[in-house]
């Protein structure tokens, strides 16, 4: 029979050989999606590998923060499968180590494509015909039996080469 301490060594053991493989991920915040139905925000993070490149198999983190609930920010709850699916859900595409592209159920009209710039990872998109870091959107919404009814969406951010604040409102049609 194996003794506790050399089975507790051995998983250590396996855990910093994973670690040094790059397993261990950092989150760091691309933009949000905030709503007019309660202070509830969907966060979308870059999961980024221990050597500071993208995660390729994972590299977008979707979130609830629940600030209706917790005024620290701090109390976190997974994205359901009907949310992903139907309103606040994204798909990754072509995902190497330094960029990706994705394409939000919100926003299935533009592309957000996260890379480096810098040392940091970054959404850019169109905002107002400007190529712009994505900070915001935030959606206006009521009425709808089951699902609300999006009134607008408008779009916060920076624009890459000037530095100005940047924002569009757009309407279902």
């Amino acid at each position: 029979m194996t003794s506790f301490p050399r089975c507790a060594a051995a998983i250590i053991s396996c855990l910093a050989i994973f670690a040094d493989v790059g397993w261990a991920q950092t989150d760091v915040r691309l933009f949000f999606i905030a709503r007019t139905k309660n202070a509830n925000t969907v966060c979308y993070d870059a999961r980024l590998a221990k050597n500071g490149s993208l995660d390729v198999h994972g590299p977008i983190h979707g979130y609830w923060t629940l600030w209706a609930t917790d005024s620290t920010g701090t109390s976190r709850e997974e994205l359901n499968e009907l949310e992903k699916r139907m309103a606040f859900g994204y798909s990754v595409k072509k995902c190497t180590p330094t960029s990706c592209s994705i394409s939000l159920a919100a926003l299935r009209s533009r592309t957000v494509e996260v890379s480096f710039h810098g040392t940091t990872p970054r959404a850019v998109t169109t905002i107002a015909g400007k190529t712009s870091y994505l900070k915001k959107i935030f959606v206006v919404s009521g009425g709808g039996f089951v699902v609300p009814r999006v009134s607008s969406a408008t779009l916060y951010g920076t624009d890459t080469v000037s530095g100005a604040e940047v924002r569009e409102t757009i309407t279902p049609r």
